[in-house]
């Protein structure tokens, strides 16, 4: 407990069935964030037929975690267990890892809870990552504050894949500020999913195949603000690609929330005939009647 952990390059370290590493205060560095592109060569998983629970931290100062590999990580059929848990950390840098679920194993990849009982600024950043989820069906980035703590964060640059047609990419709760930008989604019946949020989203791509029925590229409730544009002569948002193949797709939807558009460039596409919207939804104050 309060002790500090670090963890170098080229270590795989294997855990026997439901075995995990739990870190109380202090900090963790595994890799090293000044090397963003280093091989991927620190590797945690389950020993051979083992499904190991994940790595968690409470209240830790700093959690830095770059070019690691996440294998074998344990799911659950009704709630999510995550390869990375976090509890009130300040600081977190989690950059060019990849997280794989094993089938058929449920899992998600990194979950973030803040309760406003910490202490420090708090400052998340999730960059150059690959989940590769397969059929899991769970969210898979999930971050979620309260009105008295609400969070900045940076999720760039990552690479979602899923073929299960029912998993959700991101989970943002009392989420505020950066951006969510450069990001492949791909296969997900939600790409991002909002609740009192607001938040840039720029130069993403999020696209699902035939067969994912009901989708949504970004599903936005609880008086959330999604800025697919730009502010005054800085570009902050827009530029973001909408692709979704299956029937009754929403490209964005809102629930009691706002999405600012005007000159984003932004593309949207769906199937003709296929009960599909590019825009749909509710404004607040607009819940009956007055759909989008």
């Amino acid at each position: 407990n309060g002790y500090n952990l670090t963890i170098g390059f080229g270590t795989t370290i294997n855990f026997t069935d439901s075995a995990c590493i739990i870190v109380n205060g202090g900090s963790f560095i595994c890799g090293d964030v000044a090397q963003p592109t280093h091989d991927r060569n620190i590797i945690f998983k389950g020993v051979t037929g083992n499904n190991w629970s994940g790595l968690s931290f409470n209240n830790c100062n700093l959690v830095n975690i770059n070019s690691a590999q996440f294998q074998n990580v344990k799911g659950d059929a009704v709630n999510t267990n995550y390869a990375v848990k976090m509890i009130n950390c300040n600081t977190v840098n989690i950059n060019n890892c990849t997280f794989t679920n094993a089938d058929p194993q449920k899992s998600g990849a990194i979950e973030a809870n803040f309760s406003g009982a910490g202490s420090g600024e708090t400052n998340f950043y999730i960059a150059g990552n690959t989940f590769n989820m397969n059929s899991s069906d769970k969210t898979i980035v999930s971050v979620i504050a309260n009105a008295e703590c609400s969070v900045p964060v940076m999720i760039d640059n990552n690479i979602f894949t899923s073929t299960s047609n029912s998993a959700t990419a991101m989970y943002l709760s009392f989420v505020s500020g950066i951006e969510i930008g450069g990001n492949a989604i791909v296969g997900y019946n939600k790409g991002i999913e909002m609740h009192h949020s607001n938040i840039d989203v720029i130069g993403n791509s999020i696209t699902s195949t035939t067969g994912n029925n009901s989708a949504k590229g970004i599903d936005a409730g609880d008086l959330s603000a999604v800025n697919l544009t730009s502010t005054g002569t800085l570009r902050t948002g827009g530029l973001n690609i909408f692709d979704n193949a299956g029937e009754n797709i929403n490209n964005i939807y809102v629930n009691d929330s706002y999405f600012y558009l005007d000159k984003g460039k932004n593309v949207f596409g769906v199937i003709s005939n296929s009960n599909s919207y590019h825009l749909k939804g509710y404004f607040p104050g607009d819940t009956v009647g007055n759909p989008i």
